[in-house]
């Protein structure tokens, strides 16, 4: 062990590579340790593709950290040298008076971001290849975009290099104790210390916490069909059960990844079972309907969200040991948001206050036990 780090990362994939360039960049000494070597397809930041946009569904909160999130990838790509954000589009359908249509209408409305309120008829002309049940109406986002997360992980820890972290890749974190000065990290090749740890693990934070968070892993499946429409926007149609959403995200090449968004069942991270036919055709049965010119399926893959029982990130202070921060419970919606989190780690090891994220800390759940299956969607 020949130095005390200021920072030491544990996690090197969405939120932990953006904590671990924010903190570089600051020019922190910062040491990022993944079991895997990112950028990998063993947790929730793979795939090609990613949506960002500004529907705040889950909760208003989301808004302002959204629009900082946009600023962030920005700032990636100009110091990466690397075009992350490639827009696209997004319809977002629902049925008027709903939960999923009011909130996301609020979300939108709140802070005049850009958007279009379309009736089925104007989604009927304008987008001829989606297909609306005789009550939806939509909600379109012009500046929706496309970000490619193996990139986007690559150009963060590149920028990390650059700016002097130390990575250990492929070596699993055993252990990590807190003492009142200093953090000491256990690994299978290591011992490691530093003034604080940033615990960005995903769905492996329940393994390493040490803390009852309630937090569960479900499992997700992922197609990607061909497609040869030059206008082919995001999208997200309502599914059954009606706590669920299948979506698309247009990628280069005539390619367009489709997912259910929630519903998968639960997992454990170290053995997510394939892809099986009735997956396959539980997509497939939305799809055929909602968007028919989609009919080439190539390809298939399984990914995982790691949920919190509120469906919003938690992310703050380790309620028990000092120097020690957690970003955790992406819920589906936490690699757009990558940047800012990541930002907020570097804030929270320099000591300046965040009040924008004092709503997701871990301290507003009044059970400390895994949510259990009843509370699951």
């Amino acid at each position: 062990m020949s130095q005390t780090y200021d920072a030491i990362v544990l996690g090197g994939g969405a939120w932990g590579s953006a904590a671990a360039q924010h903190l570089a960049t600051r020019k922190r000494r910062l040491l990022c340790i993944d079991r895997f070597t990112p950028p990998h397809t063993h947790g929730s930041t793979h795939g090609h593709s990613r949506l960002i946009n500004s529907n705040a569904e889950t909760s208003s909160h989301n808004l302002p950290l959204i629009k900082r999130s946009y600023e962030l990838w920005r700032e990636l790509e100009r110091a990466s040298g690397v075009d992350l954000l490639h827009q696209v589009g997004y319809l977002f359908v629902g049925s008027p008076g709903s939960k999923r249509m009011e909130r996301s209408l609020d979300s939108y409305g709140s802070e005049a971001v850009p958007h279009e309120v379309l009736s089925g008829s104007e989604i009927g002309r304008r987008f001829p290849q989606f297909h609306l049940r005789p009550d939806e109406v939509g909600i379109f986002d012009p500046d929706a975009a496309r970000l490619d997360p193996e990139a986007c992980v690559a150009a963060a820890l590149e920028l990390a290099a650059r700016n002097g972290a130390v990575f250990r890749f492929d070596e699993p974190v055993v252990d990590w104790t807190s003492g009142e000065s200093k953090v000491e990290v256990v690994t299978s090749r290591g011992r490691y210390q530093a003034e604080k740890l940033v615990i960005a693990l995903g769905a492996w934070t329940p393994q390493l916490a040490k803390l009852a968070l309630p937090l569960w892993v479900e499992r997700q499946v992922t197609v990607w069909y061909e497609h040869h429409e030059q206008a082919l926007s995001g999208f997200s149609f309502p599914a059954e059960p009606p706590a669920t959403s299948v979506y698309g995200v247009p990628e280069e090449g005539g390619k367009i990844k489709v997912a259910r968004h929630h519903g998968g069942p639960p997992t454990d991270p170290d053995s997510v079972s394939p892809v099986t036919e009735a997956d396959v055709e539980a997509i497939r049965n939305v799809i055929s309907e909602r968007v028919p010119l989609l009919t080439e399926l190539t390809a298939t893959a399984t990914c995982m969200y790691t949920n919190s029982p509120d469906f919003q990130y938690v992310v703050g202070p380790h309620p028990t040991f000092d120097g020690v921060v957690i970003l955790a419970g992406g819920s589906g919606r936490g690699f757009h948001q990558a940047q800012v989190i990541g930002e907020y780690a570097a804030d929270w090891v320099d000591g300046r206050a965040r009040p924008d994220f004092d709503w997701l800390s871990m301290n507003r759940f009044a059970e400390t036990e895994p949510v259990s299956s009843e509370k699951r969607p």
